[in-house]
């Protein structure tokens, strides 16, 4: 059964920091949403880090390339790429909507390909980050005032 909007199926970008092979709830979750909109008929490319300094795509899936930030978190990665041949194609694939995952590298792409073309972003909170500041900071209190500033000045 295809959901269509406006008589149409979507095409959805989901950006995230991490995607498979990283096994993690967030990429399950992101892998169940995409095959349930799949299954809806709808147009689903992935922009993800790579987790090595190669760039490469596998079929909807686009891994840019980055850098490790284990220091901060294990397996944590960061590009630092705002210009990319997979941002071009993204922008050139006119994507109707954006469904951001991740609060980093991935947030600050999908923001500058929403405003290139001019297309909304969902985003969904995953992790209460505070509850992980004792890996960055000299106490809980701290860390979680340091965090809610910076979601400030993002969104």
């Amino acid at each position: 059964m295809t959901q269509t909007w406006g008589g149409k199926p979507l095409k959805i970008l989901i950006t995230t920091e991490c995607y498979i092979p990283v096994i993690n709830g967030v990429v399950t979750s992101i892998v169940n949403l995409r095959k349930e909109l799949q299954i809806l008929g709808h147009d689903v490319r992935v922009l993800t880090l790579s987790t090595t300094n190669k760039s490469f795509q596998e079929s909807d899936i686009y891994y840019m390339s980055s850098l490790s930030m284990g220091k901060i978190y294990p397996g944590a990665r960061i590009s630092l790429s705002t210009h990319h041949s997979y941002l071009e194609e993204m922008i050139k694939w006119q994507p109707d909507i954006i469904h951001s995952q991740c609060e980093f590298s991935t947030f600050r792409i999908a923001k500058q390909i929403a405003k290139t073309i001019n297309i909304p972003i969902v985003h969904t909170y995953h992790t209460v980050y505070e509850d992980y500041t004792h890996y960055f900071s000299p106490t809980h209190k701290w860390g979680e005032k340091r965090w809610w500033r910076y979601l400030a000045k993002k969104y």
